[in-house]
């Protein structure tokens, strides 16, 4: 597929350089978030390459090819810093750090990006709404409540939620979906993809990376009903139904659906975790192999065994004893053999900590449904 550059437009002018960028949109908060290994200023870098002219991030285009129909979709028009409205209450509207449009034969598509290094997705919802009943109690006005009850009706529907209540939702990810929503329809895209575009860099840390993970697992497995545990990176999730009233009402629905990509810059020395593939991150000796012989998960019984998401016929199961932290893949049955002290290394994967068992699980595993 033809790379040809696309045009990148903020306040209706063109942007051809990362000084363009900084210029006409970089980060409302000044130049203390524009700095190397930050969100604002390596999602410019990515879109403009120092010293070439503007290009999609490869990462992206991936996202494209696959919610395209003929795979064959490229973005024609960027806008940095995008504003669009959701709703009709007043307020500032969703600021995407880029919106962009692409083009396919049978299809235009609607792309939203949050850019995110390991800054969070702001504050959860109960925050929002503590900090909307405070103004309400000092006799200040607020749409903040109402805000929240029509976002969570458009995306979730009326199903309630244990494992993920509205209150631990983080309200970022809401406003950002909608957006994309809305972007699609105002552009009338067939197609609306919301993106999280993580940056890990030296500037950035594991476990805030770990955060932001859970976080966006948490919504996706809430917006998909249960359907998917999490969002592999580089992989589209499927397609999304969601209700739209009362915030899209009126003309057709886009189709909804939810990437996460992943652009590394850490030096060699210190990819950590989320620098690393996650087929690194296996414990040296212990991956699954064929045919393998029994007992490289002995060290006495397991402690622990948790489901983590099931296929058709079999789970994911997460245990651990001495010897480390395990995932143990199984037909529906092998759930009775973790009460074993061995289990065959052809169904189990050891990790040395739990970050690592669970990144893995993420990327590989995510896209399945808790069973």
């Amino acid at each position: 597929m033809s790379r040809k550059a696309p045009r990148v437009l903020a306040a209706e002018e063109e942007i051809h350089t990362i000084d363009d960028w900084r210029r006409v949109a970089g980060p409302k908060s000044g130049d203390a978030h524009w700095a190397l290994g930050r969100s604002a200023y390596e999602c410019a870098r990515a879109w403009c390459p120092e010293g070439e002219t503007p290009r999609v991030p490869e990462e992206i285009e991936s996202i494209v090819r696959q919610a395209s129909d003929s795979g064959r979709a490229r973005i024609i028009t960027a806008w940095p810093e995008h504003k669009v409205r959701f709703d009709t209450l007043p307020g500032e509207p969703r600021n995407a750090d880029v919106n962009a449009i692409a083009e396919g034969s049978r299809e235009r598509i609607a792309i939203s990006i949050e850019a995110k290094a390991d800054e969070p997705f702001g504050q959860t919802t109960r925050q929002v709404l503590e900090s909307a009943v405070q103004r309400i109690a000092r006799d200040e006005p607020t749409n903040a409540i109402t805000r929240v009850q029509q976002l969570a009706r458009a995306l979730f529907g009326t199903e309630r939620s244990q494992r993920l209540p509205l209150g631990d939702v983080r309200y970022q990810l809401l406003t950002g979906i909608a957006g994309a929503i809305a972007f699609a329809r105002e552009q009338e895209a067939s197609v609306a993809v919301f993106v999280v575009h993580e940056f890990v860099t030296d500037q950035t840390r594991d476990e805030l990376h770990l955060r932001n993970m859970r976080d966006l697992n948490a919504l996706v497995e809430r917006i998909t009903h249960g359907m998917q545990v999490g969002l592999p990176c580089g992989r589209l999730s499927e397609r999304i139904y969601y209700q739209g009233a009362p915030l899209f009402e009126g003309g057709t629905l886009p189709a909804l659906y939810i990437a996460k990509v992943r652009r590394v810059t850490r030096s060699a020395d210190n990819l950590g975790v989320f620098g690393r593939p996650y087929e690194q991150l296996m414990a040296r000796g212990a991956g699954a192999s064929s045919g393998a012989s029994r007992g490289a998960a002995r060290g006495g019984p397991f402690d622990e065994k948790e489901l983590y998401a099931a296929g058709e016929g079999g789970g994911v199961y997460l245990v651990e004893n001495a010897s480390g932290f395990y995932v143990v893949t199984s037909e529906a049955a092998f759930a009775d053999l973790l009460d074993d002290e061995e289990i065959s290394t052809s169904s189990a994967y050891r990790f040395e900590t739990a970050m690592e068992r669970e990144v893995w699980c993420g990327e590989r595993f995510g896209g399945l449904g808790r069973g």
